[in-house]
């Protein structure tokens, strides 16, 4: 479903290699809080940092996606790391597991 996404929308692909970065990064070393559990990137605050500008279109786009799987215990954070894996192999980056 996610690579049908990028495919139908390829304008998305850096966009959603960018989001799961963007979502990882939150990690803080220093009190082992914040990454990408619990995708706090799609709420305020993280969702209003200037740096995350722009990314809400890739989480709107993978709505339908995290709807049809959410019985098959699809979290948030599991499709965001999903879709930038998918978008770096979409751009011609090596097979990476999942």
């Amino acid at each position: 479903d996610v690579r049908r996404v990028l495919d139908e929308q390829p304008a998305l692909v850096g966009a959603a290699a960018q989001l799961a970065f963007r979502c990882a990064a939150t990690f803080r070393v220093t009190n082992y809080q914040g990454g990408c559990n619990g995708a706090r990137i799609r709420f305020s605050p993280e969702a209003d940092w200037e740096v995350n500008a722009g990314l809400g279109h890739v989480l709107d786009a993978l709505g339908g996606v995290y709807d049809a799987h959410y019985d098959d215990n699809l979290s948030w954070s599991d499709l965001i790391v999903l879709t930038g894996t998918v978008a770096i192999e979409h751009a011609g980056g090596p097979a990476l597991p999942f």
